[in-house]
């Protein structure tokens, strides 16, 4: 074997696998995002991988050519199961090349397969944040030239929404060795001022100069700038750096669930094909020698996959961790304050502010009062007023990445919720605010995720509803069947979205689609839930109108099957409370007096079916009359920067039938909040997750009208009824990230962990933590300083918050009553908090 070759196929196998790891490009780049850490934390346990399984290699074959087989083998093997992240799932394999494959179980003919099933997805922060990229040589260890991205004028853009970035020359230096960029959004107007012009060899640099790599008028035209400042750089390598900045908040990142028994199993077959398969391979060619040869590639690439798994592990760990809550307050109206709190808070400025901005009336009873603006003391003394906190909150609002909200709060409602409804990106690529144009396999893994999770979430009596259209509503129903089980699939609601929709091409599409899934076959279901007439029905079918104004339509009442002066026999459409019985004459002659009755020309008696005595219809799974409008219709509940919201009224459908009074609506992709504040209106506690800026600017001013009582949607409705629920309790809060943990966290190779979370040795009391004493006590606000320890426990333990006070706070775990100080929270008496801190036991 050339020495050329084998050195030539090592240096092929450790450059790919260090590409598809860690990316070859990135451990030259720093960041402060937490997947900027990420991406510097696997270039630096890579080294480690690589000095690990060189020392193997070489120790493992000791002739050349069988060292070069194994590299062969093992280059092919991770370039078809490793992905640009570095995770591990079916990736160039010709036979998984489709997203469907047809897989059989044990249960059930086929099963969906997609090629990223067993992974947790994951990317989900978008927001750009400063950076360097380092520009080296191959074999220099310096950096020839630095590339700076400064965000300091970006505008804030919600988490997931669609942004393109472009990237402005701002500065550079030949002394300083850096060419700094300032990153923007593309349709972002910014005044760049004073601070961004300057001159280069007497040539003014254009204020507004983007980089594009396959754009070669602007690289020559930036050619030129860099020749003329003779910076030690080339256009290429700026281009990669931004193509590197850009990748990291791009691409979707995931987990794998198992990737070493993935990524094993996968390597045996591999290993088959190549043993039996192979046409050139004739078995007399095998030896015991050459059986052994094989057994060492094999072992040595298992060691490669346990190398590459335990940091997936790692990852996965960190992932499932329960997260921090964070930045907790309650909105608390005012007819459930105590009335000696009243003068403060009216005092209150802020509040005052508010309300205006709002457009309260002041002399609302249900005015609702954010604690975010009380001072600490004001707020907890409100807030311990309450005897049964948890049981007296109507709703919660948390402003997290769904996942890891039901995640972290699985403990404290697992069981609990009787409805689940959500309306998530329909995988359509349209221009909505969200990110919505997931591959089918990231979007059905997204998806997955989530509904695994929602299955424990719900009681034994919930129903799950999963709002859809015709991009992805046959992906929704194979996933639900998966989950729920094809025998939980109850009906497909086809709810007419509008009224009418051109299109040249094919039919107009008017119609998207509810799917309805229950947990078990003992739902709940309201039997008696009718829904009004539209005024189409009305106007066709009651165009009659009684001497007293009433509307009616008119219905046959019988037909005589014997002739009697004294009674006739009666079949067809009767009264509901007579439906089957005989009448006599005189029970016609009273309902007649009744103006019920009238006596056609020919003597058959017709009945008065009077408008204002139905009940309405019966549901239906065909949705139309009143819910056909678009949002536009329906102006007082309008958000516009949702164009995808859903009208109060179609809630209202879903949440009647499905839940009672006090159960727990839930709904993790809330958008607008719609159904959050249908659920309030309708007396149901509810919980609702969203993530991005309009967590601020719309669910929480929105959440507060509908506390206020202010008549939007299907307010007055339930006012005429006296059904409208005013006034409550809600809080509101935002999770730790996955985001940042990942910022927070070190790489650090130990026996137990690659990394070392939240740079813990700095969070103890006594500056020292020692992992395998219990007595560890932690102010945990040395980690975030709006840290609710409180609520966290909560949800880490399931326990319910009767009385909560600043630094104290009574849980209650059944019937027994825990309290807990702040002060005191040590590893040895709370031994759940570790969990919190370190995901490895």
């Amino acid at each position: 074997m050339n020495n050329t070759t084998l050195s030539k196929n090592k240096q092929a196998f450790f450059s790919q696998l260090e590409s598809i790891f860690a990316g070859r490009e990135l451990e030259n780049f720093k960041g402060k995002s937490g997947f900027s850490n990420l991406l510097s934390i696997k270039a630096q346990y890579f080294k480690y991988i690589k000095s690990q399984l060189d020392k193997n290699i070489n120790k493992t074959f000791k002739a050349s050519n069988t060292q070069n087989e194994f590299y062969e083998k093992a280059y092919t093997f991770f370039d078809s199961y490793l992905n640009e992240t570095g995770c591990p799932y079916f990736n160039k394999t010709e036979f998984y090349k489709n997203l469907y494959e047809k897989v059989y179980t044990n249960n059930d003919d086929t099963a969906l397969f997609y090629k990223t099933s067993k992974l947790y997805y994951v990317k989900s922060d978008s927001v750009p944040t400063d950076a360097d990229y380092q520009i080296k040589d191959d074999d220099d260890e310096l950096s020839r030239c630095k590339v700076i991205f400064n965000c300091k004028e970006i505008n804030y853009t919600s988490t997931n929404e669609k942004k393109e970035l472009k990237f402005i020359l701002k500065d550079l230096s030949k002394a300083q060795k850096f060419i700094e960029l300032l990153v923007v959004y593309k349709d972002q107007k910014i005044d760049l001022g004073d601070d961004y012009s300057f001159e280069l060899n007497s040539k003014a640099i254009e204020k507004e100069f983007e980089l594009v790599s396959s754009n070669k008028t602007n690289l020559k035209k930036f050619d030129e700038l860099i020749n003329n400042y003779d910076l030690d750089i080339k256009p290429s390598e700026v281009a990669k750096a931004i193509h590197t900045y850009k990748k990291q908040k791009e691409i979707d990142f995931f987990i794998h669930k198992d990737a070493g028994s993935f990524l094993k199993e996968q390597f045996n077959l591999y290993m088959y094909n190549y043993l039996f398969n192979d046409s050139e391979i004739k078995f007399n060619d095998w030896d015991i020698d050459r059986l052994a040869q094989v057994k060492n590639i094999k072992e040595v690439i298992f060691e490669t996959i346990e190398l590459i798994a335990k940091f997936e592990d790692e990852l996965k760990a960190m992932w499932l961790k329960p997260k921090f809550v964070r930045n907790l307050n309650y909105i608390i109206t005012l007819d459930k304050i105590d009335e000696k709190f009243h003068n403060d808070i009216l005092k209150n400025k802020e509040i005052q502010k508010e309300w205006e901005e709002l457009g309260f009336d002041k002399d609302n009873i249900y005015l609702p009062v954010d604690t975010k603006h009380l001072s600490s003391k004001l707020k907890y003394e409100i807030i311990s007023s309450f005897d049964n906190l948890d049981e007296s909150t109507d709703g919660v609002l948390i402003k997290s990445d769904n996942f890891q909200a039901l995640n972290t709060i699985l403990p404290k409602y697992k069981g609990l919720i009787d409805l689940i409804y959500i309306d998530p990106p329909f995988n359509t690529g349209s221009d909505f605010a969200y990110k919505d144009k997931f591959q089918d396999s990231t979007w059905l893994t997204l998806m997955e995720n989530r509904l695994t999770v929602s299955k424990d979430l719900l009681s034994s009596k919930g129903s799950f509803y999963l709002h859809l259209d015709y991009n992805a509503n046959y992906m929704g129903r194979q996933l639900l069947n998966n989950n729920l089980g094809k025998d939980n699939f109850k009906n497909e609601i086809v709810w007419r979205n509008t009224s009418s929709h051109s299109n040249s091409n094919t039919y107009g599409n008017i119609h998207q689609n509810i799917l309805f899934y229950t947990k078990t076959e003992t739902f709940l279901w309201n039997q008696n839930l009718r829904f009004p007439y539209d005024d189409n029905y009305i106007n066709k079918y009651y165009k009659y109108t009684s001497e007293d104004g009433r509307k009616f339509k008119s219905e046959d009442l019988t037909v005589p099957t014997k002739s009697s002066k004294n009674s006739f026999e009666f079949c067809g459409k009767l009264p509901s409370e007579k439906r089957g019985w005989g009448y006599s004459y005189n029970d016609l002659i009273t309902m007649q007096k009744e103006n019920k009755i009238f006596i056609t020309s020919n003597g058959f008696p017709r009945y008065k079916r009077f408008l204002d005595d139905n009940d309405g219809i019966k549901p239906q799974t065909l949705w139309t009359g009143q819910e056909v409008y678009t949002v536009g219709s329906w102006s007082d509940e309008s958000v516009s920067t949702f164009l995808t919201q859903k009208p109060e009224r179609l809630l209202e459908r879903v949440i009647e039938a499905s839940s009672n009074e006090k159960s727990i609506v839930c709904d993790f992709f809330s958008g607008s909040g719609t159904t959050i504040n249908t659920a309030h209106k309708l007396n149901r506690k509810w919980i609702g997750v969203e993530m991005g800026e309009h967590f601020e600017t719309v669910n929480i001013p929105r959440i507060k009208k509908t506390l206020s009582g202010l008549i939007t949607g299907i307010s007055k409705e339930l006012e005429k009824d006296k059904r409208l629920k005013k006034g409550g309790i809600v809080k509101y809060y935002s999770l730790e990230t996955y985001e940042d943990v990942l910022s927070k966290a070190k790489y650090s190779l130990g026996d137990d962990s690659l990394i070392d979370p939240y740079q813990s040795e700095k969070l103890a009391t006594d500056n020292v933590i020692n992992k395998d004493k219990d007595n560890i006590t932690f102010n945990f606000e040395n980690i975030y300083d709006d840290i609710d320890i409180f609520e966290t426990i909560s949800n880490v333990t399931g326990m319910k918050i009767k009385k909560l006070y600043e630094n104290k706070c009574i849980f209650l775990d059944g019937d027994k009553e825990t309290i807990i100080d702040k002060n005191n929270l040590s590893f040895s008496e709370y031994p759940f908090l570790r969990k919190l801190i370190w995901w490895k036991s």
